[in-house]
């Protein structure tokens, strides 16, 4: 009665105000689910404005931490029930606008604000005292304890709707509000957050630092951070950068690669954006069991710790590393200071920051590349593109559960490689042009994808509403290819042909360079280009007509397109005798890619492109392409029927093993031979050398068998049933005894072919064991990641019954887990059954959340495509 009681009390203050008073409304909150949906986010930013959080934390305690916070903001309209968005915390002490509140009023989800306890058309505050578990699965505040020393680190992680899992919010994107935060912590730990300390004063045992009043900015984006961080500082003319990595690791940071890589960004994009860097410093934090890449907190990055390097690595390794700083670094432009309204708009947020990174990483640092490395990020969207899961560049989100499954291959790749066509369409100029006056109408504000290319289209004097619905508003991807006639060695007719593929709906303006190539000297080097704009069906080109009679065509030279390349039947065979010989490394790339994506449509037999590559592989100086070639390696191999599998993985690792033997040695070539033998090996012999190599019995001249190479080696050893596997696991977890080096023996222990191992992992990895909740995701995600082996069908089928079984409990299981749960564990066997397994999931559970019926749907489209595969395998030739 007391809630009801004092709502009936506060409506009837503003009876006797004089106000118009309409019965309070209740703001609809589906309680059963976890999510916020869209309309109930369009509810409260109707009716809510100037927002502020004061927000104290005491954390000082290792099990919890305590806190105190402030929400202040204005109403407008009728009143009607709001609610805070908190969870999983125990709220002690409540009161709204100075009057004490039932503490009831929070249910484990939201904190109910009731319409009579409200100002409305004025300002309101209110109070939450609480207390509030560690997070540690990465959402939230995450807690990690280093076994190497014993020192704790915290850090948050908020995206997309996880801020409420730290403090109470309006944990939404277009509810921007200003932050002032007081921590108390050990006295040995920094504080981090948006904002720079402005104190730090001593209360008894511990330091509270103070934070002044922050920017305005949104709630996923505000951060956290503490721990006895080791710490590095430089300067990039007025902004001040700091660095931040746990006192374990900090032998093996490149903080003066870390900075040179920043300083080169921020002035990049500062003279890009004619818009200096809009906060106050920059902080970057490489934290532990970090489930993303990197995230782009205000002024205080956080980055997972695989951008720690402990052991050698190629040069693209460091040009990722590279590119993901200036990732995060393009956000602090596209996506904090101007804010998606909604998380249908994170693509523009992803797609803008990917497509910025590797213009940045091409201009403003000494690595070479950084187009051939973005062409990674579009064979991701064609590939999430041909799915039934597809979506287009701009969903519909109906809510927070859904955008967990938008940070995906459409979102980052297609956006970017949309962008990347627009930019080419425009000109780089007008592209600048329309991209500033975005920034200058929309700092520190929210804004829509009309807003954006309303821009872009005032910039260069072009109507792109168009080009909007077709790229940005439909999903699918067109194929093009080339068609043409010669006559007396000379092109007689010179078409493009544009296609629908299956389930697309429509044709889409484009804008690509074609190249004509020439064998000459033993190398195909191109002899005639031209740029072409196409929308139709067909379109010819005449300016080639008269050109020498080609040997190859490409479609799509320096990748500005975004489009599946079909190679003409004429260069289809010349890429099959002699893609060795194409001169350009990115066009390579390229072929190689059309190539695959053949593969992929049940057009190419998979055995005839591991043809090609056994007899061009060897060849390969790019290191780009090679790593691409060994990417695709296991999911050939899957695609082989069983008759072909054994002699084709024969072949393939004596194919690694002379490709190892004839690389210079100390090389990245060497390294990326190294680890695909090692990832591949299965005689005895290719086993025996690599634990000869691993006890130091033998020498690889220019590679050192570092603490990566080791855990390479025994995880290959223990995939193929070395006796010996688990001594070898022991013994090298007490010389590597870091959280790392318990992460890579829990994925070797995993691919073991002992069917006891198996089941203790698979009982783990479903928390179905005596204290398998004990566990970490970060812990558990190797484990899952390694647990399904090539070859091990019999152990594999073990799993197929708890999968279906693990993500029915989905409704009652953390996001996170259940997720990555659903995409790492789906049964990749080649079998019938799993399709109609997987389709009985479905039906029966068409109320599920997104991240747990995408993946199921995807997995069984891969099963469909598979068994495809084989087919054509069979059908087009014999055994080798």
């Amino acid at each position: 009665m007391k809630k009801t009681i004092l709502a009936l009390f506060c409506f009837s203050l503003l009876a006797c105000s004089g106000q118009k008073v309409e019965p309070p409304q209740k703001l609809a909150r589906n309680l059963s689910a976890r999510s916020l949906t869209r309309e109930e986010a369009l509810a409260r930013s109707e009716r809510i404005s100037r927002v502020s959080y004061e927000i104290g934390v005491d954390l000082n305690r290792e099990e919890a931490f305590s806190g105190k916070t402030v929400v202040r903001f204005t109403l407008r309209g009728s009143p009607q029930d709001l609610f805070l968005d908190f969870m999983e915390g125990k709220v002690a002490k409540l009161s709204i606008n100075g009057q004490a509140a039932d503490t009831a009023l929070f249910d484990g989800q939201i904190i109910r604000l009731p319409a009579g306890s409200l100002r409305w058309d004025s300002a309101n505050s209110v109070e939450v005292e609480y207390e509030h578990p560690y997070n540690h699965s990465g959402n939230g505040l995450h807690q990690f304890k280093d076994p190497v020393d014993g020192r704790i680190y915290l850090y948050t992680q908020f995206e997309p709707f996880s801020a409420h899992r730290f403090f109470p919010c309006f944990d939404q994107p277009d509810l921007k509000a200003t932050y002032e935060l007081n921590a108390l912590a050990p006295k040995d730990w920094k504080v981090i957050s948006s904002a720079r300390e402005v104190s730090v004063k001593t209360e008894g045992k511990a330091n509270r630092w103070v934070f002044p009043v922050s920017d305005r900015f949104s709630t996923y984006i505000f951060s956290l951070h503490a721990g006895p961080f080791a710490e590095w500082k430089d300067q990039a003319g007025p902004i001040p950068l700091r660095l931040f990595a746990r006192q374990s690791l900090k032998q093996y940071v490149d903080a003066p690669e870390w900075f040179a890589i920043t300083k080169g960004g921020l002035k990049f994009f500062g003279e890009t954006f004619a818009y200096p860097y809009p906060f106050h410093k920059y902080d970057q934090l490489v934290v532990p069991d970090f489930n993303a890449g990197a995230m782009e907190n205000v002024a205080a990055v956080t980055f997972t710790e695989r951008y720690i390097f402990r052991s050698k690595v190629t040069t693209d390794a460091r040009l990722s590393r590279a590119s993901t700083i200036l990732h995060e670094m393009a956000h602090m432009w596209f996506g904090d200071l101007v804010t998606m309204d909604w998380w249908n708009g994170l693509w523009l947020n992803e797609s803008f920051a990917t497509f910025m990174a590797s213009w940045a990483v091409d201009k403003a640092t000494p690595y070479k590349g950084a187009w051939q490395e973005f062409n990674g990020s579009k064979e991701w969207a064609m590939w999430e593109d041909q799915l039934v899961t597809t979506h287009p560049i701009e969903a519909e989100i109906p809510d927070t559960d859904a955008s967990l499954t938008s940070f995906d291959g459409i979102t980052y790749g297609k956006g970017a490689a949309a962008l990347k066509q627009i930019f080419f369409l425009l000109g780089e100029e007008k592209f600048k042009a329309g991209v500033r006056a975005y920034f200058q109408k929309h700092a520190f504000g929210n804004a829509t994808l009309e807003d954006f290319v309303s821009s872009l289209s005032a910039a260069s004097g072009q109507d792109l509403t168009a080009w909007q619905e077709d790229w940005l508003q439909s999903a699918g991807v067109n194929s093009l290819r080339a068609q043409f006639s010669c006559a007396e060695g000379k092109i007689s007719a010179f078409s493009l042909l544009q296609e629908k593929d299956e389930g697309d709906k429509i044709l889409r303006p484009h804008r690509t360079k074609v190249g004509l190539f020439y064998l000459k000297d033993g190398k195909l080097v191109m002899g005639a280009s031209q740029a072409v704009a196409y929308a139709k069906a067909e379109t010819p080109v005449p300016g080639f007509v008269g050109s020498a009679c080609p040997d190859l065509v490409f479609t799509n030279v320096e990748d500005h397109d975004y489009v599946k390349v079909r190679l003409d039947e004429k260069s289809l065979a010349q890429a099959k005798i002699n893609l060795g010989q194409v001169a350009d490394p990115f066009l390579r790339q390229q072929i190689w890619n059309s190539l695959m994506q053949m593969v992929t449509d049940g057009v190419y037999p998979a055995h005839e492109f591991l043809d090609t590559l056994l007899l061009h592989g060897q060849a390969e100086t790019d290191s780009k392409t090679l790593k691409t070639l060994f990417g695709y390696r296991e999911r050939l191999l899957r695609y082989l029927p069983a008759e072909k599998l054994g002699a084709y993985r024969a072949k393939l690792e004596t194919f690694l093993q002379d490709g190892l033997r004839q690389a210079t040695g100390g090389s990245d070539l060497q390294l990326l031979w190294f680890r695909a033998l090692a990832s591949e090996a299965q005689s005895a012999e290719s086993i025996a050398r690599l634990e000869k190599l691993l006890r130091g019995q033998e020498k690889l001249a220019g590679l050192a068998i570092d603490q990566d190479r080791r855990w390479e080696i025994i995880g290959a050893i223990a995939r193929t049933g070395g006796v010996r596997a688990k001594d070898l696991i022991d013994a090298e977890l007490k010389r590597d005894a870091t959280d790392n080096g318990r992460k890579e023996a829990f994925g070797a222990e995993a691919q073991m072919p002992d069917p006891v191992t198996k089941q203790r992992w698979l009982s783990r990895i479903t928390r179905t064991e005596s204290g398998g909740r004990e566990y970490k995701l970060a812990e558990l995600r190797p484990a899952m990641q390694n647990f399904y082996v090539l070859g091990q069908d019999a152990l594999t089928q073990m799993a197929e019954a708890p999968y279906f079984a693990v993500i029915a409990r989905a409704k009652t299981e953390e996001e996170e887990y259940i997720g990555r749960f659903a995409r790492a564990m789906f049964p990749p066997l080649c079998e019938e059954r799993i399709v109609k397994q997987a389709s009985a999931f479905l039906a029966a559970h068409e109320d599920y959340p997104v991240y747990v019926t995408k993946p199921v749907r995807q997995g069984r489209q891969e099963t469909e495509r598979c068994l495809r595969a084989r087919a054509l395998s069979r059908a087009n030739s014999k055994a080798p």
